[in-house]
């Protein structure tokens, strides 16, 4: 992991995982809660101060959720938390925003406090929960 980053203060020891990836992201998806990025649209549950589910891992629960693919994004915009969502970003994350891990379409982020997430979004996409 790069030494010069600089992550939420508020996340859990040995977080993010040494075993992150630090290469550049391609082409990943964040739901977002209106047809304009925001910066609410960036944040953890952590951030949110939503409290951290016991069978949760927390460094997982301070991490942003982003996702491999649009059919992913689609799947997401079915569940009860996301039905009201209508967009979705997609980024190009430079390897200087921040670290990851992926596991199947889904991504753990954690976010370089520096990196401005707008800045990377490189189109808005509707998404249609029917």
């Amino acid at each position: 992991m790069p030494g010069a980053m600089t992550f939420d203060e508020n996340l859990p020891e040995q977080c993010p995982p040494a075993e992150c990836d630090c290469a550049e992201l391609e082409k990943v998806y964040r739901m977002l809660k209106g047809s304009t990025p925001s910066d609410a649209d960036w944040l953890s549950y952590l951030q949110e101060g939503k409290p951290c589910p016991a069978r949760l891992d927390p460094c997982r629960w301070g991490s942003l959720s982003l996702q491999t693919c649009f059919p992913a994004i689609q799947k997401l915009a079915k569940l009860p938390n996301f039905r009201n969502a209508t967009h979705a970003a997609i980024l190009t994350l430079p390897a200087t925003a921040g670290v990851h891990k992926t596991q199947g379409n889904h991504v753990d982020f954690w976010r370089d406090t520096a990196a401005n997430l707008n800045d990377f979004v490189t189109a808005v996409k509707a998404v249609h929960n029917g």
